[in-house]
């Protein structure tokens, strides 16, 4: 399957009343309330990830175009457990590294090995490729194929505070945890962490 284990992978979805956001791969959190979430439950994720669709402006060999992007925070690829098919995958905090998809390589470079180290240019920024996806992972969105993978924090960076700083949560549970006791770990985490923004109605993992 394209997710290994993917019964062990289940999305963070926290409902909230007053400032959301929400979009295709679930509910979204703040940047920083899912950096608090992620140090409150290492000892249930094995890899607690966030990310979301995003639509930019990609160029690599011509001119540019509209390109469908998941920005992530954390080891999103850990937490999905895929391998690079080719290259490797940025490590955490890396900045300036892009992870391409099996399609775009083909396409725009025909298969070529040396499209690693390759410059591509988002919303008219500078990247470098560092790996390529398998052609089996195309997203974590059934449907939603992604051109270009790319650290939220970095993209995020000096631009203005608005929803494009929130992510959904997702993570592959350690072995030997269930989802009973994960949910149980993730509700507590959520009560102990202060949101001035909203009320928490309800926690769930789907």
């Amino acid at each position: 399957p394209p997710i290994p284990a993917a019964e062990r992978v289940f999305v963070l979805n926290e409902y909230r009343s007053g400032l959301t956001s929400n979009g295709i791969e679930g509910e979204r959190v703040p940047l920083e309330r899912f950096e608090a979430y992620r140090e409150a439950t290492r000892d249930v994720f094995a890899d607690l990830a966030g990310h979301r669709l995003h639509g930019v402006s990609l160029r690599t060999r011509g001119d540019a175009f509209a390109a469908r992007a998941t920005l992530y925070a954390g080891r999103y690829f850990d937490a999905m457990g895929v391998p690079p098919v080719l290259g490797r995958f940025p490590r955490e905090g890396e900045t300036g590294q892009v992870v391409i998809s099996h399609a775009l390589w083909q396409r725009d470079w025909g298969g070529a090995p040396d499209v690693v180290g390759s410059a591509v240019w988002v919303d008219g920024r500078a990247y470098n490729v560092a790996g390529v996806v398998s052609s089996r992972f195309q997203g974590a969105v059934f449907g939603t194929p992604v051109d270009v993978w790319l650290g939220m924090p970095e993209y995020v960076a000096g631009r203005p505070r608005t929803f494009d700083h929130w992510v959904t949560p997702f993570g592959r549970l350690r072995d030997g945890v269930g989802r009973e006791g994960a949910l149980a770990a993730v509700q507590a985490a959520g009560a102990r962490i202060p949101d001035e923004d909203a009320t928490i109605r309800h926690i769930n993992l789907e």
